[in-house]
């Protein structure tokens, strides 16, 4: 759904199968007894500069903020926080004072994996900042791995996402959870990572959430995470409708290259040093028929804690199945990194399970990140496994760095491209300095081969 000009605002209707867009001059009117849901999520510290149409319900699902585990936390060699620095909270807070400003009655959100400030501030406190900018408490809610009602609306939260990489706010080293079946009714499922995704083929998507969901009469699944699958997927044999609602480009821009807000400045000031997202694609509008209508202005969000069967129903789309499964503990194994853009997510879920059983693994999905995690050399790198990626992140220049600073690294690049052609492979190798191993989808197992035998000598 990229558009270099997409319309301001996409438009869901009841029933349908796709998107119709509008402006925000001429809305399209609300159906009888329909909830009119408004729906975010990625807006990485940009939202002062997204302008939102009406509805009875506003829905962010996750990275409201840009944290990498660098910006305002300090952490120790397990990841575990040790320190937040102020400013953290501080864009947290300006966040709620411009979600309390919001014209909804009624808003949801959750968090991603670069709200590590989030997640240490506590589900109480982040409530507390919350209820302190609503017009009226208990109207915003936030949801960590939680059901809420509002009116006769049952609401599910959960800020599950892919693990791997820096950004890992919320991921766990836990073994996954078996799912089970979501309550019922369950009107509307948010998680981060969303529970369909686009694939070369058609969709890839979790069939046990999506069964869970269509036994909960579920109306409505919303995510985001992967900011280049924004749009509207439905399941294979289902009539849920999933919405990807990011609305930040999927390409981390150095500092020159970001727009300022409407202050003149970026939302975090951090950008100058870290960069950041562009905001890019449009606002998603829904309207549902929900039994007993829209909430009332004067209710109130009422929330309990996430049953088990819940629990592991949320965790099953990221944690089992052919999701990716939590890393080794680091002290066990070498370490290897791995390079796969979010042009390739079925390349990470496949390969990383399989990584994991040898290495203690580093997903990386923007090449900026992974030279400077290579480059600061606080890892002693084993191997490095990439993609080609794309123009302006090219896992070329990640196995560069890999071999300027770990000469003896063993190297591998999965292209069919360069699989195919001879003279893409002479380039990339003399471009690098040279690689160990070329592979392709269709012979992986030389390369898994090829990585159990490296651990044997380390």
């Amino acid at each position: 759904m990229a558009d270099d000009h997409p319309p301001p605002y996409l438009y869901l209707p009841p029933g349908k199968q796709s998107f119709v867009p509008f402006s925000a001059e001429a809305p399209p009117p609300i159906p009888e007894g329909a909830t009119r849901v408004v729906s975010i999520a990625d807006t990485h510290n940009e939202h002062e500069a997204v302008s939102l149409p009406w509805g009875h319900l506003l829905i962010h699902a996750g990275d409201i903020l840009t944290e990498s585990g660098q910006r305002y936390c300090k952490r120790d060699e397990h990841k575990n926080v040790i320190s937040v620095d102020e400013k953290g909270p501080k864009l947290f807070r300006k966040f709620a004072k411009w979600l309390g400003k919001q014209p909804h009655p009624h808003k949801v959100i959750i968090g991603g994996n670069h709200d590590l400030v989030i997640q240490n501030l506590t589900p109480e406190v982040v409530r507390s900042i919350l209820d302190e900018f609503s017009p009226s408490p208990k109207t915003a809610i936030y949801l960590e791995h939680e059901e809420a009602t509002v009116g006769g609306i049952v609401i599910f939260g959960s800020p599950f996402a892919h693990w791997g990489g820096r950004n890992d706010a919320y991921m766990s080293v836990e073994s996954p959870f078996s799912p089970s079946p979501l309550s019922d009714p369950t009107h509307i499922v948010i998680t981060h990572s969303p529970c369909i995704l686009p694939k070369h083929s058609g969709i890839r998507e979790n069939s046990d959430v999506i069964g869970a969901m269509n036994d909960a009469g579920t109306k409505l699944c919303v995510g985001g995470h992967c900011h280049w699958a924004h749009g509207l997927y439905f399941s294979e044999n289902g009539n849920i409708p999933t919405i990807v609602a990011s609305v930040c480009d999927s390409k981390w821009l150095r500092y020159k290259e970001l727009k300022k807000g409407p202050s003149g400045k970026r939302g975090d000031t951090r950008d100058r040093t870290y960069g950041g997202y562009n905001l890019r694609f449009p606002i998603i509008v829904t309207d549902l028929m929900i039994p007993g209508g829209p909430p009332s202005k004067d209710d109130t969000f009422q929330i309990g804690l996430l049953s088990d069967p819940l629990r592991d129903s949320l965790s099953s789309l990221t944690r089992s199945g052919n999701d990716i499964p939590s890393p080794h503990h680091p002290s066990s194994l070498p370490a290897l990194l791995f390079f796969g853009p979010e042009t390739d997510p079925g390349a990470v879920v496949r390969l990383v399970p399989k990584f994991s059983e040898n290495f203690v693994v580093f997903h990386f999905d923007d090449v900026e990140e992974a030279v400077e995690e290579v480059e600061k050399g606080d890892v002693m790198w084993v191997a490095c496994v990439a993609k080609l990626g794309s123009k302006g992140n090219l896992g070329r220049d990640v196995m560069k760095a890999m071999r300027k600073k770990y000469s003896n690294a063993f190297i591998v690049l999965h292209s069919s491209t360069a699989g195919r052609k001879e003279e893409t492979r002479k380039r990339v190798s003399e471009y690098v300095g040279g690689i160990d191993l070329f592979v392709a989808h269709s012979n992986e197992d030389v390369m898994l081969d090829a990585l159990k035998e490296l651990t044997k000598h380390k």
